[in-house]
């Protein structure tokens, strides 16, 4: 199995263009929390992973064609922005399924970061 991971670079940040169809641009401003050195380490350890690849675009679209893979699973919460209808198109276009797998509840990574700001600090 082949895993892509959306490179720190790919993600557009507070002052830099919005990727059109990207519904989420305004949460960016603060991502990613992890470094994506750091989750393609973590996605490869596990066993079922073969292989990681950093992805230096927003899209996975060229890497969509470049590998022509048999399933495509696309994350997140929800319905599919226009990103990932884009790719679900291309992916069936090379004869792929696509999979959508929801988040589990409470554990985005705007639900951690609302959990962390709402920390108390202890009275000093």
């Amino acid at each position: 199995m082949v895993v892509a991971v959306r490179g720190d670079a790919a993600v557009p940040r507070g002052g830099g263009k919005s990727v059109e169809g990207d519904k989420n641009a305004s949460k960016r401003q603060s991502r990613p929390i992890t470094p994506a050195a750091e989750r393609a380490e973590i996605l490869a350890a596990l066993e079922a992973v073969d292989f990681v690849v950093e992805m230096d675009e927003f899209a996975a679209n060229d890497l969509i064609a470049e590998l022509a893979p048999e399933v495509l699973v696309q994350g997140g919460a929800g319905g599919a922005d226009e990103i990932e209808r884009r790719e679900e198109q291309q992916a069936k276009g090379a004869g792929a399924k696509t999979i959508r797998i929801p988040l589990e509840p409470g554990h985005s990574t705007s639900s951690l970061m609302e959990r962390i700001q709402n920390v108390r600090q202890p009275h000093e």
